[in-house]
């Protein structure tokens, strides 16, 4: 808490208030130590004191208030991005996937999607790309999941989990020749998987590949 007053957080108020909260608490009992004890060697200014205290409720009040309109909230996220003064891409990354968070757990629409490209755009990281995989899945967009997928595995081509949406994006889209490829590769990364081995067995006896995607990958 020393370090606190010659630190930056990352986001700021609008973001990473609970890690200031504790400094700022810390302070607020300091100063009505203080006050307590002033107005005590002073008992004709006693008076004081409810001013003192109305005067530390009010802003108390406010912050309660604003930070229990969720709406306002993800405007004030916005206002973060587009006004001055001009935002780190760090900064901004992280703003975007928050936003992309909240939209997927009210299960909006296009809103998540949107929100983690934006984010993937500044910091592209294996976890942003599994958040927008998951939103554009949940948007009935399954072309949109598994492209979200190939992009992550061209980055990060041992990537398990994503080879294994990948696969069960595939499957979900009848698309047999990528669901092998899949397939056969999480194949060399996790030896004797069964989903992977099932897969390929049904894909065989079904005959379920083109005759120009059938011959051994």
């Amino acid at each position: 808490r020393a370090s606190m007053p010659f630190s930056q957080r990352a986001q700021g108020m609008v973001r990473d208030g609970d890690s200031l909260l504790g400094l700022g608490v810390s302070i607020s009992l300091l100063a009505a130590w203080v006050v307590g004890e002033v107005l005590r060697g002073a008992p004709r200014w006693a008076w004081l004191g409810l001013a003192a205290s109305l005067a530390a409720i009010a802003p108390t009040l406010q912050w309660m208030m604003v930070h229990a309109d969720s709406d306002r909230g993800i405007r004030r996220i916005h206002a973060f991005l587009v006004e001055p003064p001009p935002r780190t891409e760090l900064e901004r990354g992280l703003a975007f996937d928050f936003l992309g968070i909240r939209h997927l757990r009210n299960r909006e629409s296009d809103q998540p999607a949107a929100m983690f490209r934006e984010a993937i755009a500044l910091i592209p990281t294996p976890r942003l790309y599994h958040q927008l995989a998951l939103a554009e899945f949940q948007a009935g967009n399954e072309s949109g999941a598994m492209r979200a997928y190939e992009e992550l595995l061209a980055r990060t081509p041992n990537d398990v989990v994503a080879w294994r949406g990948y696969i069960t994006m595939a499957s979900r889209l009848q698309k047999w020749p990528e669901a092998k490829r899949g397939a056969t590769r999480l194949l060399q990364l996790v030896p004797g998987d069964s989903e992977s081995l099932e897969l390929l067995d049904a894909i065989g006896r079904q005959g379920l590949l083109p005759d120009s995607a059938r011959a051994p990958s």
